[in-house]
């Protein structure tokens, strides 16, 4: 016996080297719906993160617009 070579079992499979091409191809696509799914939300929290700030723009020049028309009236 030769302690490089492992003992080989008659009927029985000896374990793979690698992956196969299925297996690389579904973790390819397990990885691409995730990354598809973080995308989404990433993008949809950048839409509502520029409508809130559109918001708050508003928001502001109303409140400058009324302090200035309270110092155009009030003089």
């Amino acid at each position: 016996m030769i302690a490089d070579k492992p003992i080989e079992v008659p009927g029985r499979w000896r374990a793979a080297a690698g992956f196969t091409l299925l297996e690389v191809v579904i973790a390819i696509g397990i990885t691409a719906t995730i990354l598809v799914i973080l995308f989404g939300t990433y993008s949809a929290a950048v839409d509502r993160a520029a409508r809130a700030r559109g918001l708050s723009q508003v928001y502001h020049l109303s409140g400058l617009s009324s302090i200035m028309k309270h110092g155009c009236y009030s003089s």
